[in-house]
């Protein structure tokens, strides 16, 4: 017999996730009626549990990436009120808008 750990959701963290979600997506459309092209996201780490629910939202549902480290370099070199240790110990993700992933 196999045994699986199970993690415990409770309705409190999927009614926090659902909220989230509906920020998110809201937050793309003005974005985007904006005539944005990119939104990027500076995510600071909290713990391996939150990093996972993150991945989940923004990975999985809303197809964000990480940012290429080619921008990273290109933003140093053209803004130079970039603050290299404000997001030095961050993870920075990126997502097109108006290319909406299906669910």
């Amino acid at each position: 017999m196999r045994l699986r750990s199970a993690s415990l959701v409770t309705a409190e963290d999927q009614r926090r996730r659902g909220n989230a979600a509906a920020l998110l997506g809201e937050l793309h459309s003005v974005l985007q009626g904006a005539g944005l092209q990119k939104v990027v996201a500076i995510i600071a780490e909290d713990t391996d549990a939150s990093r996972a629910a993150r991945d989940r939202l923004l990975k999985r549902r809303f197809g964000y990436r990480d940012l290429d480290i080619e921008q990273l370099v290109a933003w140093r070199a053209e803004l130079p009120e970039y603050n290299k240790s404000l997001v030095g110990g961050f993870t920075l993700l990126e997502r097109p808008l108006g290319a909406e992933r299906r669910r």
